[in-house]
């Protein structure tokens, strides 16, 4: 009897949060300002990004914004030819920096962080702004994003998303991020932001150094969006927005096996074993879903009776569907129920297989690099 209420009491948690998501997504913050003074400094951190580096500066080359702009592309050790790309675009475009990661000064860095730190270091702008080589973005971007900031507002996450394509994985990367970013939105606007993503960010540079730079954050691969996030929320004060303006969306690699695919969740989810350290609630809830998810992983093997395995799959597609249903047309998105029933039936053995090998992130590579936790 007791194994059932916690059975209940999670289920019910997990269902409650889901509604809390709905309602925060009814909210909506509109950009404050049409200022174009702002100084700004777009930050990208590049590792052998060859492939996709000449589409992601023409992209940037095309912004809209009229204030003080420029591009600071730091070559994060690469052994590609992304450094001689770099310094061909910055002799056409002054706007554009070539940086390198070894020209960080704050001690104890690694990684990614200390590509954006020497970036960082580098720029000059008000406000820093952030993306990966692998994103795209519409002209307007910069213009959009900096809209967002009032005086008020120290801190702006963005919407990413992927165009799903024929393959099973890159439907379900689709789909999830979509949640993911919807559920980031719902957080944000009703006052208590659980994370962010760095591949589309920004805050005003006082932001960064009130939070002391990454030197909370040294030595692991990730940490330079959500676990950040926290640590400004707690030292800089001031507010934290959702850019909702489709003119501010960013759009990221598509993943067409699940080997990439599986290999980027396994970094993203490293943050979950540091959460607790520095969000609690967030945490919490990362381990009502995780539970959620093992409960029927387990029913699926006959733990407990078909009806209640029935019941609790009810329960779950209905309302992630709702929530799924809802933030589509907040975000303006094509995605369609059957990509939604994909991503239902590979979901639960995918959180359980993640929150297991969150706790294993060391022994997996990154760029050539392994993951710390």
């Amino acid at each position: 009897m007791t194994y059932f209420f916690i059975v209940f009491v999670i289920f019910f948690l997990y269902v409650g949060s889901i509604l809390l998501f709905i309602i925060g997504n009814f909210r909506n913050s509109a950009p404050t300002t049409k200022r174009q003074d702002s100084s700004v400094s777009v930050i990208v951190a590049v590792r052998n990004g060859e492939r996709s580096l000449q589409n992601l500066l023409l992209a940037l080359s095309r912004q809209s914004y009229s204030g003080k702009l420029e591009f600071i592309i730091v070559d994060d050790e690469s052994t590609d030819n992304t450094e001689n790309i770099i310094r061909q675009i910055f002799a056409r475009d002054d706007r554009f920096k070539y940086v390198s990661s070894l020209n960080s000064v704050t001690p104890g860095l690694s990684h990614k962080k200390r590509a954006l730190d020497a970036g960082i270091i580098s720029s000059d702008g008000d406000i820093l702004l952030f993306t990966d080589v692998d994103c795209r973005m519409g002209e307007h971007w910069v213009q959009t994003m900096v809209s967002y900031f009032a005086k008020s507002v120290d801190y702006v996450i963005g919407f990413t998303q992927t165009n799903p394509q024929k393959s099973i994985a890159s439907i379900f990367q689709a789909v999830d991020l979509h949640m993911l970013m919807a559920c980031t939105r719902a957080t944000t606007q009703l006052g208590f932001p659980l994370a962010s993503t760095g591949q589309n960010q920004a805050y005003k540079r006082q932001v960064f150094e009130k939070s002391g730079g990454y030197s909370l954050l040294k030595d692991h691969l990730q940490g330079d969006d959500s676990l950040f996030l926290q640590i400004a929320r707690s030292r800089s004060g001031g507010s934290v927005v959702f850019a909702s303006s489709s003119d501010s969306f960013v759009t990221g690699r598509t993943e067409t096996s699940w080997r990439q695919l599986l290999m980027q969740r396994i970094r993203w989810a490293g943050d979950t074993v540091l959460m607790w350290k520095y969000n609690r609630l967030f945490f919490l809830y990362l381990a009502v879903v995780f539970l959620t998810n093992v409960m029927i992983f387990l029913s699926l093997f006959g733990f407990y009776s078909s009806s209640i395995l029935a019941l609790l799959l009810i329960i779950k597609f209905g309302s992630e569907y709702a929530f799924f249903h809802f933030a589509k047309s907040q975000f303006n998105s094509n995605l369609r129920w059957p990509s939604f029933v994909i991503w239902f039936i590979i979901n639960i053995p995918y959180i359980v297989t993640m929150g297991t090998m969150s706790a294993f992130g060391s022994k997996f590579k990154w760029h050539g690099r392994k993951l710390q936790t």
